[in-house]
């Protein structure tokens, strides 16, 4: 054989290997790599997952941590009281007003009606809620007033304002509010 020949069977040789890896390639690696990157996606989604629950996890911890000293019934007693505790409630609203520059004019009290939602006989965990119901006639400027509505709203005791009426009064106003606030009746 003349070395021509050689060489041409040699190039015939080397594509008839490089097309039959080409084909290999393509049948047997190609769909393994779409697998393999599906893979990958279902790791990137479980990561992010984990990396989100352990936030939620840390975020928790350290909510024990904050109140691991104060007794969690006694923190909770301080928002939704145990009984209507009237004299507390006068005492935080008047000293809110004064500390706002309001002038309380009347205050009433009155409690309303306790709503069950319950079935009879059930056993709940969540406490029955009563509710005191407290109408306020104030004076006052308009800036006062605004820094009194912010203090009841960050009150720890729970409170809510239901009713609102602002009545102009010379160079001042006059409020009309009704506040209702809550405590545990068992």
């Amino acid at each position: 054989m003349r070395s021509s020949t050689k060489r041409l069977y040699s190039f015939l040789f080397s594509g008839v290997f490089l097309l039959a890896a080409f084909v290999i390639y393509v049948s047997l690696l190609s769909p393994e790599y779409g697998a393999v990157n599906a893979l990958r996606g279902k790791l990137a989604t479980k990561e992010d997952f984990l990396k989100k629950e352990q936030a939620v996890v840390n975020q928790v911890q350290g909510l024990l941590d904050k109140y691991e000293g104060a007794p969690l019934k006694e923190t909770i007693s301080l928002a939704l009281p145990r009984d209507e505790g009237t004299a507390q409630i006068v005492n935080q609203i008047l000293s809110v007003a004064r500390n706002a520059n309001i002038a309380v004019n009347s205050f009433s009290l009155g409690s309303a009606p306790l709503q069950v939602s319950a079935k009879a006989g059930a056993k709940s965990a969540t406490p029955k809620v009563g509710t005191v119901n407290i109408t306020i006639n104030a004076s006052g400027a308009y800036d006062a007033f605004k820094v009194f509505l912010q203090a009841i709203e960050t009150n720890i005791r729970i409170m809510d304002i239901s009713n609102l009426k602002i009545l102009p009064r010379g160079d001042s106003f006059e409020y009309q509010l009704q506040v209702s606030t809550y405590y545990q009746t068992d």
